[in-house]
């Protein structure tokens, strides 16, 4: 029996993708093949950098990185080490994967990176197994094993096709084989639904079941390195058209899909709130700013950096006809938080979340999770994602940018006079 050498790494960019690549993991522990397997959480590019490095250093030669969504991280693989970089765009997000095949498209050339079509795990492995083979003869063993497994199951499969289409195929072929009819494994079909219809998640070993307090609404992470399967509960939350609440740099805040209108009225309802009174967006990229405003001003874009993440709220004016439901004028409010935990659940939505503090409007904003379970005893918010308490009991502040010198019209977080400190006396009124 080989023994191989652990020369492949895998990427994932969430417990989502972990699920869509799971029959291609199995596949490989079926053939032996060892690998090296990590989850990025969202945004911890410099932790990737270093696994990275680390991987290298310890005998690894290939890299498989699958990603639904914006799919950045086969390109900062590929620009971070000088080994092959095998993509695998995945449809994970709402966008069905046009996302994730968009962005490898627009990845600059000269890049040491291949990607196979949506969803082709089993394409990725092959490929790097092929490439291993090259130099190492028990790869080159393991690769031609592969090449006649898939061989058989694409002469099974055929067979199959001919049997059941004999009017149409006609006399094209042969009608039999010297091997048996082909026979797919029911348990990787049954699990292979179960992954397509979103079941099953609760009891896969590789990502158990988020653990709630008594009453089923809260459910407790570490703020500095929060367990992704609430995340993915959240998101999922939020995706279904109901209430989140989690923390945030500055208080706890509840949350709706903002490109849901009928999720941002449960939002108002839930907090009390008139109709005509607007909400602020949170985005976890400028990328998503860009789509939403209509021409930010360079000298904030040129600060961008500065400001974010942070407790700031920029007023920006917004893009014709954008989120009318979340702002009737035309500015909107929108802010980059500086907090792990909502960075996670708004890069795992993918899209702006409209929030609010978490609190009855007439009741100071929550900084625990027990405080937002004494303002909403209710069913709803329908998750509460408990972080521990915040560091600042104030809200953010709110500054409009739409014109020069900028207006602060809410002192929060950050004093007036710091912001005159940090960015000059003459940029604000």
């Amino acid at each position: 029996m080989l023994t191989l050498k652990e020369k492949i790494g895998v990427i994932v960019g969430s417990r989502a993708d972990l699920r869509a690549v799971k029959l291609g993991l199995m596949r490989m522990k079926r053939h032996e093949i060892p690998f090296r397997l990590l989850i990025v959480p969202p945004l911890q590019l410099d932790a990737l950098k270093e696994w990275l490095r680390q991987a290298v250093d310890q005998g690894i030669q290939v890299f498989i990185v699958a990603q639904g969504g914006s799919a950045l991280l086969p390109g900062f693989a590929a620009a971070h080490v000088h080994k092959p970089v095998i993509a695998v765009p995945l449809d994970t997000s709402p966008n069905h994967g046009d996302d994730a095949l968009g962005s490898l498209a627009a990845l600059p050339d000269g890049m040491d990176l291949v990607s196979t079509g949506l969803n082709d795990f089993r394409s990725a492995l092959r490929t790097a197994v092929r490439i291993l083979a090259t130099s190492d003869d028990d790869y080159a063993e393991t690769c031609a094993k592969i090449y006649d497994d898939l061989l058989s199951a694409q002469r099974d499969e055929e067979l199959q096709l001919r049997q059941e289409f004999d009017d149409v195929l006609g006399d094209g072929g042969p009608r039999t084989m010297a091997r048996k009819p082909f026979k797919p494994d029911p348990e990787e079909i049954a699990k292979a639904k179960a992954m397509q219809q979103g079941k099953g998640n609760r009891e896969d070993p590789l990502r158990p079941a988020p653990k709630s307090s008594d009453n089923g609404r809260v459910y407790t992470v570490n703020a500095e390195d929060p367990d992704y399967s609430v995340i993915e509960l959240a998101a999922e939350a939020l995706l279904a058209g109901k209430v989140v609440c989690f923390p945030t740099e500055t208080v706890y805040g509840l949350a709706a899909d903002a490109t849901n209108t009928k999720a941002v009225q449960a939002l108002a309802a839930l907090k009390g709130r008139r109709d005509n009174h607007p909400f602020t967006l949170m985005i976890c990229n400028d990328q998503q700013l860009f789509r939403i405003t209509a021409r930010p001003p360079h000298s904030v874009v040129s600060r961008l950096d500065s400001f974010w993440p942070g407790p700031l709220t920029l007023v920006f004016e917004k893009a014709a006809g954008a989120f009318e439901h979340i702002s009737a004028d035309e500015t909107i409010g929108i802010r980059i938080p500086d907090h792990l935990v909502a960075l996670s659940i708004l890069s795992a939505v993918d899209r702006p979340l409209a929030v609010t503090s978490a609190n009855p409007s007439s009741e100071p904003p929550a900084t625990t999770a027990s405080r937002v379970l004494t303002y909403f005893p209710g069913d709803a918010p329908q998750v509460i994602v408990d972080g521990g308490p915040t560091i600042s009991s104030e809200v953010s502040t709110v500054i409009r940018v739409t014109e020069e010198p900028f207006e602060i019209l809410r002192e929060g977080s950050i004093s007036r006079d710091q912001l005159r400190e940090i960015y000059g006396e003459e940029m604000f009124l």
